[in-house]
């Protein structure tokens, strides 16, 4: 009876010395503004949004949410992405400049209003992105970062392609925000 009563505390801290350790992950939080540009996009629409990346020691996996209003030339048409990517040569411990890379998929979400004359027309669609960027931290936790990314919705929502929402459209989009890192 005695040998029951600590067998399985025993077992049960034997199974906890031989799991590994978990690696310790930074967490960053990133506001951001920037632009919308190339591809399909109409002029220079506005950009803003956020991102929480959580960084091993060169590999990160960031999710972002971001909006462009006014997006195809009119004020009622927007587009919004909530996506995740994997990071590369993220965010190394200390200060300095650090170039990252990214890659991922989300929800590429596009918003027109026509009016009074046509019907509103939304569309969630699978996309995918690829960036470059810049992290160039003053102090341990405070930094600035620039990137460009690169958005290409893959589903074709009809073959009219009178709209570009309506086509396989594509944008980049160029922001600046600030990082805010927690050990």
């Amino acid at each position: 009876m005695r040998i029951r009563t600590w067998l399985a505390p025993a077992l049960a801290l034997a199974l906890l010395a031989a799991v590994p350790r978990t690696a310790q992950a930074d967490i960053v939080l990133s506001p951001f503004l920037g632009v919308s540009f190339e591809g399909d996009s109409v002029d220079t629409p506005p950009a803003f949004g956020g991102s929480v990346t959580f960084v091993g020691r060169s590999i990160g996996l960031e999710i972002e949410a971001a909006r462009s209003n006014d997006f195809f030339g009119a004020d009622t048409a927007n587009v919004t992405t909530l996506t995740a990517a994997l990071v590369a040569g993220a965010d190394l411990p200390g200060r300095g400049v650090k170039p990252y890379f990214l890659a991922g998929a989300g929800l590429l979400r596009t918003d027109v209003a026509f009016g009074e004359i046509f019907e509103d027309t939304s569309y969630n669609n699978f996309a995918i992105l690829l960036g470059v960027g810049l992290n160039a931290y003053v102090t341990d936790n405070i930094g600035i970062r620039g990137d460009v990314r690169y958005h290409r919705r893959l589903e074709r929502q009809s073959d009219v392609g009178i709209l570009p929402i309506a086509s396989n459209f594509d944008y980049f989009r160029a922001t600046v925000g600030i990082n805010i890192r927690f050990f």
